[in-house]
């Protein structure tokens, strides 16, 4: 995965070093997010997702603690840092408000 220059009008435009690549690892809230068990199926998906894009595994099924070895298996893999890209600009806040959080765990 690459970021492009044009979908970078923020902040971070004129700061990034473009000739540098970075593994990314994307966390993109599309999809069924009504219930505790539809997120959590979602955000695995996405995780085994970028698991297999960048060629790790994390084994742990508990999200938080996945999450965390997806980001440091990445980095001692690609010896790089890793950017975590975190894509729910056009999620409705309605579809994760209604619902009990600590169902995930």
């Amino acid at each position: 995965m690459r970021v492009k220059k044009s979908c970078l009008k923020i902040y971070i435009y004129d700061k990034w070093d473009w000739d540098v690549k970075y593994p990314i690892i994307k966390i993109d809230f599309f999809g069924d997010l009504r219930s505790a068990k539809s997120l959590k199926r979602t955000i695995f998906g996405m995780l085994r997702d970028n698991q297999e894009r960048l060629g790790v595994k994390c084994d742990d099924e508990n999200i938080g603690v996945c999450l965390k070895e997806l980001i440091k298996l990445t980095y001692e893999k690609y010896n790089q840092q890793v950017v975590v890209l975190i894509d729910e600009y056009d999620k409705k806040e309605k579809n994760i408000s209604n619902f009990e959080w600590e169902k995930l765990d």
